[in-house]
């Protein structure tokens, strides 16, 4: 955990920093994308303290595909807000916020595998994990995305 505490803190404070650095432009504190970028860590950490991950099994893929539900559901909503029409918005935001989930978590699975050749051991790595973390995380992400859109859609303020 300790490896990770930095990149659990950063996006967080990215969206507050950002928004208060821009509070002046009358925008509303994009909530969604707070969460979706803080929720995910959260879980991520109680789960590893409890030793969660260690002794439930499918712990790891109920949490992918948890956290990136999560993750692009926050972010599908951010994109959507005060700009959702009908017919093919609706398609744009499920694509896009499902792609934004497979990238993110194709970068995830890499920064862990960079992790790993740095010589920190007790991950549990194998390749088997790692496509099944790339499954799960893209089935969380559509899924996210998915709902945020029908959300957006039907109640297209907000």
């Amino acid at each position: 955990m300790l490896y990770r505490l930095p990149a659990f803190l950063l996006p967080g404070l990215v969206v507050s920093y950002h928004w208060w650095r821009h509070r002046g432009d009358g925008r509303a504190y994009p909530v969604p994308l707070d969460v979706a970028l803080t929720v995910p860590f959260l879980l991520d950490t109680l789960g590893n303290a409890l030793g969660l991950f260690d002794s439930l099994d499918h712990f790891d893929s109920v949490m992918h595909t948890l956290n990136w539900a999560v993750l692009c559901a926050g972010v599908t909503l951010t994109w959507a807000r005060g700009r959702f029409g009908r017919g093919a918005q609706f398609g744009y935001h499920i694509i896009a916020g499902a792609g934004f989930g497979a990238i993110a978590s194709v970068l995830w699975e890499a920064m862990e595998y960079a992790i790993m050749q740095a010589g920190v051991v007790g991950l549990n790595l194998t390749y088997g994990n790692t496509i099944t973390d790339l499954l799960f995380s893209t089935a969380g992400g559509a899924s996210g995305a998915w709902w945020a859109a029908r959300r957006a859609a039907s109640h297209p303020t907000g």
